[in-house]
């Protein structure tokens, strides 16, 4: 255990620290920006759409839509890679999620309006422990 070996090891595991010091803000700073708010646009409803498209709620298209691209930023090595959600996936899971997890489970009497109703919170919140435990099953697989 040597300090050149830790440090392999540390660039290794972590490029960001190798690349990001040579960065060049003048040259790229705006071409980087401006490609990042082209992509983001195009990325938030997009994201929202594949959540809808599996079943769970917007917000988390969201959250896959943010959350591993900036983990690659991090542990990534390409600079030319396009990490983001995808139809074809959101479906699969929303196939899955609306076998284990349909409406007709979470459905509640409503007294007012004397009709049957969907308990949405409850629903969301089991579509997305399924959506997660399937995510984390194919990962496990991959």
């Amino acid at each position: 255990c040597s300090g050149p070996r830790l440090k392999s090891c540390l660039l290794g595991s972590v490029p960001v620290i190798s690349w990001l010091p040579r960065y060049s803000i003048r040259e790229n700073a705006l071409g980087d920006l401006i490609s990042g708010i082209s992509v983001g646009i195009m990325q938030l409803p997009q994201g929202m759409a594949y959540a809808l498209l599996a079943s769970v709620p917007p917000v988390f298209g969201l959250y896959s839509s943010f959350y591993p691209v900036l983990i690659y930023f991090i542990f990534g090595t390409s600079k030319h890679i396009s990490v983001g959600t995808y139809a074809v996936m959101s479906v699969m899971i929303g196939g899955v999620i609306e076998r284990v997890a349909p409406d007709s489970n979470f459905m509640m009497w409503d007294n007012v309006t004397n009709s049957s109703i969907v308990d949405v919170i409850s629903r969301d919140a089991e579509r997305v422990r399924v959506a997660a435990a399937v995510t984390f099953m194919s990962g496990l697989f991959q």
